[in-house]
């Protein structure tokens, strides 16, 4: 099926004020926060560098390759990059941080649209072990650091320019963009014509509930592909367009996969009972420890992890057999209360696995002489 690469192909040649913005459009545009950009785009407004431009130049920079999230985004740039419909588009205030101390990974970018309005591309979660314990924060904190500079980013560039916003971005860019434009200033929330949450996890059951996101709530566009995982995270309660994807499991949230028809995604009815059962599962659990023992618990995971020294998780992988190893005199170092705290998280885990896999298993079970045998086990562990 066609993906993003064949609707450049096919809607390329027509600018976006020609043939208007899109959800597809959207999704590329995301996609730009992930580039290494620090070296060629300003962090200033107004003295932007056109993508097209912006592309030859991350060619020609072998040092900013060996940065990127996955090698597809250089493709991807590259073919942008030649695309009329993106190629005269200017990139602007790109911003880049990354602190261990304060356990924040953040980094966006603004992109004129050519149609008069600005596109706000938040990034999603990196490969740096620190952007993955942020996300993990987001399960205890209401607020962590990466959601208050994609509030202060909207309000900056809001002050720099006076027309319409768009705010976006793919997995926790999806949850920034959400964020931002819930909790940004309301003379600024006013201009923001359209959120785009691309799979990411949605927010802190408590700010849900506040004025800003129930102002910003018709405004918000979420896509999820058909076996979602990191877009059912927490309150996940909106409409959402679940899009076709050529992968499978948690290979979906690659947006690479995502099917493409005309100016649209390909949109299926639900989700699958994989993506209900994991969903299912991970809402069980949490509900089961309080916000301390959740932050307990991961303090003490990325304490494990962070014993191979590893800073990115290629890192972690190149070396698995020494970073096994670490990890397992981390574990056996722990403290008697910390041990007792990882073994429990796990078990309730397991249990909630356990609750739900008999109310959502994949109709193909049914009738079948293997489902007794299969769910014995875990009914037994319900009782």
């Amino acid at each position: 099926m066609p993906d993003i690469y064949d609707y450049m192909r096919w809607r390329g040649d027509l600018g976006i004020q020609q043939d208007g913005f899109n959800e597809v459009d959207n999704l590329i545009l995301s996609v730009f926060s992930y580039v290494p950009l620090e070296e060629i785009v300003p962090d200033a407004y107004g003295s932007g560098i056109t993508i097209g431009d912006a592309a030859r130049e991350f060619a020609e920079n072998k040092k900013l390759w060996k940065r990127l999230r996955v090698q597809e985004d250089k493709r991807l740039f590259a073919e942008i990059g030649q695309c009329p419909r993106f190629a005269g588009l200017l990139l602007h205030c790109h911003a880049s941080i990354l602190s261990a101390h304060e356990e924040k990974q953040f980094s966006a970018v603004s992109i004129g649209v050519g149609d008069g309005s600005l596109f706000v591309s938040y990034r999603g979660t990196d490969t740096t072990l620190v952007g993955w314990k942020e996300d993990f924060n987001m399960s205890f904190l209401r607020q962590v650091p990466a959601q208050a500079d994609a509030v202060a980013y909207l309000e900056n560039i809001a002050a720099k320019f006076d027309g319409p916003l768009r705010v976006g971005g793919h997995s926790k860019g999806g949850n920034l963009a959400v964020y931002a434009s819930a909790f940004c200033a309301r003379s600024v929330q006013d201009r923001v014509v359209a959120v785009y949450n691309n799979d990411g996890p949605w927010l802190h059951a408590d700010m849900v509930k506040k004025p800003g996101y129930a102002a910003i709530r018709e405004r918000i566009h979420a896509f999820i592909p058909q076996t979602s995982i990191i877009g059912m995270l927490f309150e996940n309660e909106e409409q959402y367009t679940v899009v076709r994807s050529n992968q499978t499991g948690i290979f979906q949230h690659d947006f690479y996969s995502w099917e493409v028809l005309g100016t649209r995604f390909v949109s299926l009815a639900a989700i699958t009972n994989s993506s209900m059962f994991v969903d299912h599962t991970i809402t069980s659990w949490l509900s089961e420890w309080d916000e301390e023992q959740r932050a307990l618990f991961v303090d003490t995971l990325f304490t494990i992890v962070s014993a191979t020294g590893a800073q990115t998780f290629q890192e972690l992988g190149g070396k698995w057999r020494s970073s096994t190893l670490a990890m397992l005199k981390s574990i056996v170092a722990l403290d008697k209360d910390m041990r007792a705290a990882l073994a429990r998280t796990l078990k309730l885990l397991v249990r909630a696995a356990c609750k739900h896999w008999p109310d959502i298993a994949p109709p193909l079970l049914a009738g079948s002489t293997l489902k007794d045998k299969a769910l014995a086990p875990l009914r037994k562990g319900r009782s």
